[in-house]
C-alpha cells in the first residue's frame, strides 16, 4: 500500500503533467488548420471527416441499402417462416422495452 507521501509526490507530478498540457493547449500551434466549409456546422464536418475515413460515401450507402432491400425481399419468399419469427422476436423485445 501507497504511503501519503508516496501518493503525495505522485499527486504533485500529475499537476505538474497537467499544467504542462494546458500551457501546450494554449500555446499557438504552428500546424495548419484546415478550411471548414461555411455552409456546414463542426458536427457534419466530423461526422462527413469520419466517413470518409472510412470510405463511406452516398453511393455506397445507396448500394448498400438497395442490396439489403433486395436481400431482405428474397429471404421473405424463401423462407417466410424466418420472417415471421424474427417480427414476433423484434415486437417482444420492443414491448418489453417500453414495458
Amino acid at each position: 500500500m501507497a504511503t501519503k507521501a508516496e501518493l503525495e509526490v505522485e499527486l504533485a507530478a500529475l499537476r505538474r503533467e497537467l499544467k504542462q498540457r494546458d500551457d501546450e493547449d494554449k500555446s499557438p500551434s504552428s500546424d495548419v488548420v484546415a478550411a471548414k466549409p461555411a455552409d456546414q456546422s463542426p458536427d457534419a464536418n466530423g461526422i462527413q471527416q469520419l466517413l470518409d475515413e472510412h470510405g463511406i460515401n452516398a453511393e455506397t450507402v445507396d448500394a448498400f441499402k438497395d442490396n439489403l432491400l433486395e436481400e431482405l425481399t428474397e429471404l421473405q419468399k424463401d423462407k417466410p417462416l424466418v420472417i415471421l419469427v424474427a417480427a414476433l422476436a423484434l415486437g417482444i423485445v420492443i414491448g418489453r422495452a417500453f414495458k
